[in-house]
This record gives C-alpha cells, structure tokens and sequence, in this order.
C-alpha cells in the first residue's frame, strides 16, 4: 500500500488510500530461458500465460495471432534481429518483457504488436498483486491494451546513441529538367515555306479565283486607300452572315498538327452593337464520313463601327487537312470570312497565316529550355510579332496584341507589347506553358513591366488556369501587382511561384494577366519572365559528426521535415532511398523529391528540422475502430525501472476516454531510474505521453506528429 494522496474539497481535507504493484519475488531465480517454439501454447484454449519463475525467448518461425490475449508473468524476450508480427486484444506484463533491435532502421519494424478487437478487458492481478484489483472480476482496464501492473519494461528499439531529429544543414537541388519534350522547330518540306497564305492587296494583287481571294455566292470587292499608298479591300453586297471573301489554299505543304498563326487587319462597315468576324475552313472529301467538315480557325469581336482592328489567332491543322485522298483534290480546301449581318461591308487588308520560324522556339543548345518558360518577353525580336512561341491570344477575344515602340532617353528605340481593345478584365495575351517543363516544388520568378492607359490606379494580377486530363480547371494566383495608373509609367511586378501537384499533373496550362476592377484599359507589357530559380529537393544533408545517424537511419525509412513557414501543416514525409557519409555529414536521397526548404548553411536560425519516423519495434492498432486505438499504462509499480526507448505507437490512444493514452505513467509515485526516450507517437487518437502520479522519469529526445491534442 503506498502513502496516501491527500485532496481537498470545500476546506474537507481527506486521504484516499493508493493500492500499488510491485515486482513479484516469484521471478527472482527465474529458470534458464527457453523457446517459445518448446512450449506448444495453445493460443485458442484461452489466455497465453507465461508463468511467474519462466523465462521464454520468442523464436516462433511465423507470424503469431494469440486471439485471447497474452498475460507475461515471467519474462518474454524478443532478440535482437528477431522478427515477427504478433496480434493480440490485450498484453498484460506482470513479469518482465524485452525487446531490443539495434540494426538501421527501415520501412518495415523488426517486431510489430497489433493490438486488435473492441472488447472491454479485465486485469486478474498475480496473488502477490491481488490488492491492485479487489474482487474476483479483476480491474477494467479497457480495449486493446497494454498493461504492465508489477512488471518491468526493458525496450530499446534503437542504438544508444542515434539521434531521432536533427537540424537541416543543406540540401541537394535538381535543377529543370533537360531533354524536356517541348514542341520543337519542323522545318517545311522542299519547295515549301512557312507561310501560308498572306495578302497585302497592293497595286490591286490579292483577288482572283482559285487561288486568290473571291467573292462567296454574290457581293462585289473592290480596292480602296485611305492615304494613297496602303490599298486594302471591301467585300460589299453581302446577302448573308455567311457571305464574305474566301480562297482555297494547297494543303501540299501544311504541317498537321503544330500552331499555325493567322492575323489581319480589319474593320466592319454599317453595324450596330458587338458583332464578330470570323474564319472557318471548309473541306470536302468524297467518300469520307464525313464528307463535308467545317472549323473555326479564328474570331474577333468589335463594337466599333468603321475602325480598323487586329485580328489575331492561332490554329492547328489536322492530318485529313493537310493531307486529301487525292492531290487533285486540294481545291476542296477552302478558308473564308463570315459572321455579320447581310449588309455589313468586311474590309480586310495584311492577311497571313504562318507557322513560327525557327527563331521563335526553344534553343536547347544553350542549355535546359526550361530555365526560362517565356521568350521572346522584351518583344525585342519584331520579327515574330506578336506571336512568339508561346505567346497566343484569347479565343474569342475582340481584342489585339501588337508589337510598338517608343523612343527612351538612354537605350534608344524599345519594344513592348501593346494590348488594345479590351472588354473583359482578362483579355490578354495567353502564353501556354511547357507541360514538360512543369514539375512540382519547382519555384521560378515571375517578373514583368506593366503600363496601364487610365486616369485612375487599377490593379492587376498574373493568374494561371491550370486544366487537368479530366477537364477540372483551378485558378492560382501567381503575382499581384502594384496598383497603376498612366501617371505611374512603367510598374514593375515580380515574385516567386512554386508549381503545386495540380500543376505538374495538369494536361494544359495558361498563363496571362487578370484585373477585377478593369476591364476595358489598354494595357502595354514589357521584359515578361518566368525564370528557374530553385529545384526540387533530391537529398537532404544532415549534421552526423559522430556517423551514429548513418548507422541508424537507413534505406527505407521515412522522415519528416517540418514547414519551413507559419504554415503548420507545410510538412513533407519523403522516404529514404539511399544513405552515404562524408565530412561530418550525412546525406539522405530521397525516393520522393520535396519542395524547397530553410537550411542551418543558410539560414541558421529558420533552419527546418528532420525527423525518423519509424522504428524497429512498432505497437499498433488494426482499423476497425479509427479513433479507438490500443494504449499502454504503466500501473502503479513504485520504484520500478522502465526503460521505454526506440519504440512507435501508431493509431494508440482512446479518444475522448479518460486514461486512454499511448504512453502513460499512472500513479507510479517514484519512478526512479525509468527512461522514456526516442520513442515516436504518430497517428494518436489522444495526447502522446501522460506522467500522472509519477517522478522521477527521464524523458527525453521524443517526437510526435498527427496528434489529437499533443501532450506530456
């Protein structure tokens, strides 16, 4: 009986007397030790019991399952290197029970109890315990549990000496990847160029059937000038929306399947409200199914009457486009103009439709193409205008992306990116970016020059849609910009963006420029980035003066590496593929890259730390009941040793239940020389170490993670 605890209530002071545990003298000679596998325990009969005085050395050549529990009133040794899985509802230890796995660890535990089932259990107490539980039914001690009442635990499930977390000292980047599968140059066949079709209507050239532009089923055309020396052509007379000026074009030297682009200029005479312009392309295939195939190759929309505007578009043509079942054939593939009301005159002049040239894709001579995911962003290069790769216009949009110029006091002419007529805050020019190029936890800077024409400051974002194989689409901000106005010129954004797995997984994405409170600006952009500027982390160097890290975290096993920001949960949980040594470090390689993170070389006070998580012994709990795991008590055995150390407890504690948490100390007054450390708490239902009653315990170098209500 031990002295008893003293509690006050309403100035009543009153003792309540403490039954303790202690350890049974019966195992003090205790007999030599044998094999379990000597001992032809029958596990369905009813309760394994290792009898007080006996000493039994795990050696079962399988994995047991012991369905009535396992009560060790003796001594139950599981040694070093052995291995096994032993299901049980309850683990009573009244004797003693040892463990001891010293090798590196991995994914797999050397020595694994499951705790199972969700019946209530009852502790029958050795007669030299018999005060612990008064009564013949015994003391209720709960679902899956583990229950040392009297006994000793000498547990140590990892080397003395290893370390179970430790600083990040420095990291190992992958950089871009380098034979990314970006769209690369297909230079034209023989006889063949890059263009098209292109029109520019001087000195009255451009119009003539087959091969020229003519008129679809009535109308005239006529050229016109409007300063004398640009001539340009009106289709007038039309008769319906589908009337307007078309050709056909010899599909012989089309390249299928890559951007074609197609821009114009053009106004439309004697309408009323926003009307589109638009070309479709017309095949004719006898035979085919089917045999008629019409596609909208481009569309621009305009409320203006009478006043030019820059048709701009891209296309990609299929084979059965490019390729007809006979050459003779090719005067079936026609492109024409419609979309107005009869009535509406279409004025056209500069038309062209082209492939990029060489210029304007990826050199990967020069090293990763994905090193920088935009080109051609200081609009310097007017040779492609506007459409270096991969710069595209909105589908559907009625507005324009020009190339112009002004003069600077220092650097002389500059280009820059003119967008012009906008209607919606996020008509802008779209660049499409290299899925290849695109891998999760790659940060790159995203930096560009914004000018806005209005009187007042509006704000302005760079926003990605990222589409997904399914067609789900996300929006995620890349950078906000300062507010700007005319008055403010040039306003330079910037900032850094790190891809998430939707981004790495999506089938397309579009980056453009968004504004929620403009919509009709015209907006001019210049020196437009998005350039590498960290990898994804491939290993992680850690502090290992000694080696005992080496020695003891191996291939594998998985640790944590905590958030490097306020965000809690910004962990990451990759797994150890590799482990090597040098210089007083050890370097980890991952199976599984992460993201950027802080490191001590770096930054010495924000640097994250690394974790094991997992151990060599391992207790658990099956699934049948998620928030109703196993837990382990140490009941009441004043002046009793534990050594608790190197050991997991996955899915342990009872939530909601009073007493029922993975590791608790209950009432054990002094516990001198007991030593809980390097033990890990994952996945617990409810708090991780509980010394209630108890003094006296060394606990040390503990780690938990997804705990519901962390608590010592």
């Amino acid at each position: 009986m031990m002295c008893p605890f003293f509690f006050i209530h309403t100035n009543i002071y009153y003792c309540k007397t403490i039954y303790t545990t202690t350890t049974i003298a019966c195992n003090e000679n205790m007999q030599p030790c044998v094999n379990w596998s000597t001992k032809s325990y029958d596990s369905t009969a009813g309760i394994v019991t290792i009898p007080c005085g006996e000493c039994v050395t795990m050696d079962a050549s399988s994995d047991l399952e012991l369905p009535n529990g396992l009560d060790i009133q003796g001594k139950l040794i599981f040694p070093d290197g052995y291995k096994i899985t032993l299901s049980t509802p309850f683990l009573f230890i009244q004797g003693v029970l040892e463990m001891t796995s010293t090798r590196a660890t991995s994914d797999t535990p050397d020595v694994k109890i499951i705790l199972t089932g969700d019946d209530n259990h009852f502790l029958t107490p050795h007669p030299e315990n018999s005060a612990l539980c008064p009564g013949s039914s015994g003391c209720s001690v709960g679902n899956r549990p583990v229950i040392v009442a009297g006994g000793v635990l000498n547990i140590q499930g990892l080397q003395e000496t290893c370390p179970t977390w430790v600083k990040l000292k420095n990291i190992i980047e992958e950089g871009p990847p380098v034979n990314a599968n970006i769209p690369t140059y297909i230079p034209p066949q023989s006889g063949c160029s890059n263009v098209l079709i292109e029109t520019d209507f001087e000195n009255g050239q451009g119009v003539g059937y087959p091969s020229l532009w003519y008129r679809n089923y009535g109308g005239s055309e006529s050229f016109e000038t409007e300063d004398g020396s640009n001539y340009f052509t009106r289709w007038s007379g039309r008769t319906s929306n589908w009337n307007g000026p078309q050709t056909n074009f010899d599909p012989s030297c089309i390249v299928p399947d890559v951007p074609y682009f197609i821009s114009a200029k053009a106004k439309l005479v004697g309408i009323s409200g926003n009307t589109c312009l638009k070309l479709i392309s017309y095949i004719y295939d006898k035979g085919a199914s089917p045999e008629k195939k019409w596609n909208r190759r481009g569309q621009v929309c305009t409320d203006q009457d009478d006043t030019w505007f820059d048709f701009t578009s891209t296309t990609v043509f299929d084979h059965r486009i490019a390729n007809p079942p006979s050459p003779n054939d090719w005067p079936s593939r026609r492109l024409y103009w419609e979309g107005p009301p009869a009535g509406v005159d279409i004025v056209l002049d500069d038309v062209k439709i082209f492939r990029l040239p060489e210029s304007s894709f990826p050199n990967s001579s020069t090293g990763s193409v994905c090193n920088e995911l935009l080109l051609n962003g200081d609009a310097q290069d007017t040779t492609i205008h506007p459409f270096t790769y991969p710069f595209v216009v909105r589908p559907g949009g009625q507005y324009s992306v020009s190339i112009e110029s002004e003069d600077t006091l220092f650097d002389g002419l500059n280009y820059y990116y003119a967008v012009k007529g906008r209607k919606y805050g996020y008509d802008m020019h779209r660049p499409k970016l290299w899925n290849d190029c695109i891998q999760q936890d790659m940060v790159y800077t995203i930096s560009l020059d914004l000018r806005v024409h209005s009187s007042t400051p509006k704000n302005f974002r760079v926003q990605m849609t990222v589409t997904q194989p399914d067609g789900a689409n996300s929006w995620p901000w890349v950078v906000q910009c300062p507010p700007a106005s005319i008055q403010d010129g040039w306003v330079h954004c910037e900032g850094q963006y790190q891809f998430s797995d939707l981004d790495g997984s999506a089938s397309n994405i579009d980056w453009y420029l968004l504004s929620d409170d403009d919509s009709t600006s015209d907006v001019d952009l210049d020196n437009i980035s998005m350039s590498h500027v960290g990898g994804v982390v491939t290993d992680l160097v850690l502090p290992d003066s000694s080696g005992d890290l080496a020695s003891c975290w191996g291939e594998g096993s998985s640790v944590l590496v905590t958030s490097p920001s306020l965000t809690f949960d910004q962990v990451d949980t990759p797994s150890i593929s590799s482990v090597s040594s040098a210089n007083g470090t050890t370097t980890l390689s991952l199976a599984e890259p992460i993201g950027l993170t802080s490191f001590s070389d770096n930054e010495p006070v924000y640097a994250v730390e690394v974790a094991l998580l997992n151990r060599n012994i391992e207790f658990t709990s099956d699934s049948t009941y998620s928030d109703k795991g196993g837990h382990l008590m140490i009941m009441k055995p004043p002046n009793v040793a534990q050594t608790l150390q190197g050991a997991a407890f996955r899915k342990f504690g009872q939530a909601g239940t009073l007493g029922r948490y993975p590791v608790h100390f209950h009432l054990c007054g002094s516990a001198l020389g007991s030593v809980v450390s390097k033990n890990l708490v994952i996945e617990s239902n409810q708090r991780c170490y509980v010394i209630h009653g108890s003094h006296n315990v060394t606990v040390s170098t503990l780690f938990d993670t997804d705990v519901v209500t962390a608590y010592i």
